[in-house]
Parts: C-alpha cells; structure tokens; sequence
C-alpha cells in the first residue's frame, strides 16, 4: 500500500440516509450538525438554542429570586446590628440589582411568574429598612453641625 497514494473519496450515500428528524419540532436535521437534547433526542440547532435560553431564564429567576429574599433578610439585620453599615451596603446592592432587572427585563418578570409581587415587595422592604440607619446617622450630622453652627 503506498501512503502517498491519493485519498480516493468514499462512496456518496443518498441524502435520506443523511437526515434524521429533530425530536423537538421535526425538520430534518444532518446528524453530524444536531446534537442531543436533554431527553437523549436528536434535535436541531435551533431547536438546542431554544432549550439553552430555556435554561438559562430559569436559573436567572432562581438566582432573582434569591436576592430578593436575602435583601428582606439583610436589611432587617441592618436594622439590628450594622457594623460600619455593611449590612447596608449589602442589602441596598441586592435591593436595587433585583429591582432594576425586574422592571427592565420582561422576560425574566415572566419567569418569576406568581413570585414576581412577594419579589418586589421583599426587595423594597429590605432596601428601605437598609436604609434607615444611613439616613439616621445623616440627620445627626447634619443636625449637629447646625446645632454647632447656631452655638
């Protein structure tokens, strides 16, 4: 056998042996650009796409709704106990981060589905009870300086 003999090409096979129909939606898809769904079915690019973005939303919403409980639970320890307002800052980063995908991302509002009401409620307590101890400690600045300025 001589290795520098050209490569002749393999025999063509007919072009119904090369298709085989999405899982998903059915169009016939070549088997070397499909790949397989999360039920083990052969499925389309397109079809692929649509269950990584399927996916992809639902972990968004788990981690929205994550931050939205933890704010309410972060800004009532920050009215509790708030050590050089860390507990502020927290809970204030969470609140608005959550709040501002919520109202700017209406994909994700549909993702959260019946949880999106109790989300917004809890992210807007925890970012106003965060912000109590800031504005209190503000008031007294101000309001002594004034008091130092008058006297």
């Amino acid at each position: 056998m001589d290795p520098f003999a050209p490569v002749s090409a393999a025999p063509q096979a007919s072009a119904s042996a090369l298709t085989a129909k999405c899982g998903h939606c059915g169009t016939p898809v070549d088997p070397s650009r499909a790949a397989y769904g999360s039920g083990g079915k052969l499925v389309c690019p397109r079809c692929e796409a649509e269950d990584d973005v399927r996916e992809s939303t639902a972990r968004v919403a788990t981690s929205l709704k994550g931050s939205a409980y933890a704010c309410a639970g972060v800004g009532f320890v920050s009215l509790l106990c708030n050590p050089f307002l860390v507990a502020s800052v927290l809970a204030l980063m969470l609140g608005i981060g959550t709040l501002a995908v919520l109202v700017r991302q209406p994909e994700y509002r549909r993702a959260v589905g019946a949880h999106l009401v109790p989300m917004m409620i809890a992210a807007g307590l925890g970012t106003l009870c965060a912000l109590v101890h800031p504005v209190i400690l503000l008031l007294a600045l101000v309001f002594s300086g004034a008091a130092a300025a008058v006297g």
